[in-house]
């Protein structure tokens, strides 16, 4: 029974519509590299300047996330089975933790007014404007 349902399963991954698991590999590699860079200046953010100075890595980050956002879904709607390697290989990675790392920086930096930065304010609001909106 087992061996059944496992050639079943290669072959419906064999048919499967195409956005194969390297983009999604290469998405997530690149979403990991640009959530560490992006915290990587926000843990540096303590005073104005050093708040101007990160807002480029916070505007290089929302191109990166608009970039993979569209890329995933110019492909349309995703099947079952690439939601699943999607999904294995967010799992596989540290996305997670970088993101969670972001969201508390953006938190402190958050409630201490930016510094005094309306550059990297402008820029935390351009990067979640810009973001494409979920379909539902």
């Amino acid at each position: 029974m087992k061996f059944r349902s496992l050639l079943l399963a290669a072959a419906v991954l064999s048919l499967a519509p195409a956005l194969p698991s390297c983009v999604c590999q290469q998405i997530v590699t690149r979403q990991e590299d640009g959530m560490a860079k992006l915290n990587s200046a926000l843990t540096k953010v303590q005073d104005k300047a050093s708040a101007d100075a990160a807002a480029l890595a916070v505007s290089k980050y929302g191109t990166l996330l608009r970039r993979d956002m569209g890329t995933l879904l110019a492909n349309g709607r995703p099947s079952l089975i690439q939601l699943a390697l999607l999904k294995k290989t967010y799992q596989n990675s540290n996305i997670r933790l970088e993101t969670k790392n972001a969201l508390g920086e953006f938190f402190r930096i958050y409630g201490q007014g930016y510094y005094g930065s309306t550059t990297l304010r402008k820029a935390f609001i351009d990067m979640l404007r810009a973001a494409p909106a979920p379909e539902g």
